[in-house]
């Protein structure tokens, strides 16, 4: 063998690894997606396109408009007691439980994904509660 054929060889493994050493947790759906109209959810469920470091992954919820003595009104409030686990059977789906059903508003969710190979990603959504 040659040595050009060689290191076209090697030239075409290396580059096939590192194109997937540079991949990131892409967030490829959410329930409730983006921008949907949804019954009141007790968890928000993310599915990325790889693996994720659980400990290092997780999301928060603020309300942007929420319904107050009978009418909407714009508000900006985190809201808390969030708890976001990996599925268990699942390392790629990310799930933030929430302590009590959301009420009738507007709500964002941001998140921050880290994947097996520590690359970090984020970003963010909004779904309406009726």
């Amino acid at each position: 063998m040659s040595i050009f054929r060689t290191a076209a060889i090697a030239a075409a493994v290396l580059t096939l690894s590192a194109s997937q050493a540079f991949a990131h947790a892409e967030l490829l759906s959410s329930a409730p997606a983006a921008n949907a109209t949804v019954a009141a959810p007790t968890r928000i469920v993310l599915k990325f396109g790889e693996a994720l470091e659980g400990k290092l992954s997780g999301g928060e919820i603020t309300s942007t408009q929420m319904m107050m003595a009978g009418k909407m009104v714009t508000h900006v409030m985190k809201i808390d007691g969030v708890k976001a686990e990996l599925d268990p059977a699942d390392h790629k789906t990310l799930i933030l439980t929430l302590m009590a059903p959301l009420g009738a508003g507007t709500y964002k969710v941001n998140w921050h994904a880290v994947s097996t190979d520590t690359h970090r990603e984020q970003g963010s959504f909004t779904f309406t509660v009726k």
